[in-house]
């Protein structure tokens, strides 16, 4: 899936954005395909994993909330075409049972649903864990006295 990412303010958006909410306006061959493996923290300008959700200096990064939202929607999406493909495969067994060979059409869409639905998940699970990977990176917190 094509992403873009404005240098201005390192957000992530969709490979069609023209422009972004801070005012950068994305060029046609500005398509980034993989993150990089680190991102400048704003606000203390040291390098972080780019899965990192807050940095040590307390500065939370926007975009990996986003992409966590986007993803957990994903898991979501990916139970339903498990379900609507099942559901579409049952009832295209039955009529298979009672019609001609119309429902290979059923039965192979049904099929795909049940596969693309596998996929998403396993793809939006992978990624959720190594959000919380990151996440789990963070040094303990230390008390002053």
């Amino acid at each position: 899936m094509a992403r873009k990412f404005c240098p201005s303010c390192n957000k992530l958006h969709g490979g069609s954005a023209t422009r972004c909410a801070c005012g950068h306006s994305f060029a046609a061959s500005t398509i980034e395909t993989p993150w990089p493996a680190t991102k400048r923290c704003p606000a203390c300008q040291h390098e972080q994993p780019r899965l990192l959700q807050v940095c040590g200096c307390g500065h939370e990064f926007d975009d990996v909330r986003a992409l966590r939202e986007a993803l957990q929607e994903r898991v979501r999406i990916g139970w339903s075409h498990v379900a609507l493909g099942a559901a579409m495969l049952l009832a295209s067994t039955a009529i298979a049972i009672g019609v001609s060979l119309l429902w290979l059409f059923g039965a192979f869409g049904g099929i795909g649903l049940v596969v693309r639905g596998f996929l998403a998940r396993a793809d939006a699970r992978a990624q959720l864990s190594e959000i919380r990977a990151a996440a789990g990176a963070l040094p303990t917190a230390k008390v002053i006295r």
